[in-house]
């Protein structure tokens, strides 16, 4: 499966991830504004709410993805957290996970693939699993991939509110692994 590299993706994603031999992310192609790079979605008592990581250059950015630098002039980590926290403290599994989100989440990175692969390999830590990661040497067309590419699958349908895996994380802890 070729994806975008996604922060904290969807359980429908991980679906997918896990139907897939493996996932190959391309960090090749120009950012876009929309999709899931730099936001996700979460559950609170007023309904679902999106998480955005601020980049910076705004939305009209033209940089490669693995390059896109996260915006630290607003306080987003603790504003991400505080929400996390809020929404997410008497679920069963946060004790057991938030220290090492949170670790993840004020850690120094400065671009956004580097926050979100940590993100993936935290979650794959979480769920148990070793499926197989890999990121493209150069950016490929969708005439270049003989496997199924699903760069565009999550790109604009953030009006479905699907719920970032973070969700299923915090409620079902590795358990969330049968969901898929």
């Amino acid at each position: 499966m070729l994806s975008e590299l996604q922060c904290l993706p969807s359980l429908r994603f991980f679906q997918n991830w896990n139907r897939s031999s493996g996932c190959c992310f391309e960090q090749f192609e120009n950012y876009q504004k929309g999709g899931y790079r730099n936001r996700y979605r979460i559950l609170t008592a007023q309904g679902s709410l999106e998480l955005v990581i601020p980049i910076q250059g705004g939305r009209g950015v033209k940089t490669l993805v693995k390059d896109v630098l996260v915006d630290e002039k607003l306080s987003w980590r603790e504003n991400h957290w505080q929400t996390l926290e809020t929404a997410y403290r008497s679920s069963p599994y946060y004790e057991y996970l938030a220290p090492e989100l949170k670790e993840i989440l004020f850690s120094p990175n400065q671009k956004l693939w580097e926050i979100n692969m940590n993100w993936i390999h935290w979650c794959q830590k979480v769920l148990r699993t070793n499926w197989l990661i890999q990121c493209t040497d150069e950016y490929f067309s969708e005439l270049d991939y003989a496997f199924w590419d699903a760069r565009n699958e999550y790109k604009n349908h953030l009006h479905t509110e699907e719920l970032s895996i973070l969700h299923y994380l915090f409620h079902y802890g590795p358990e969330t692994i049968f969901l898929l």
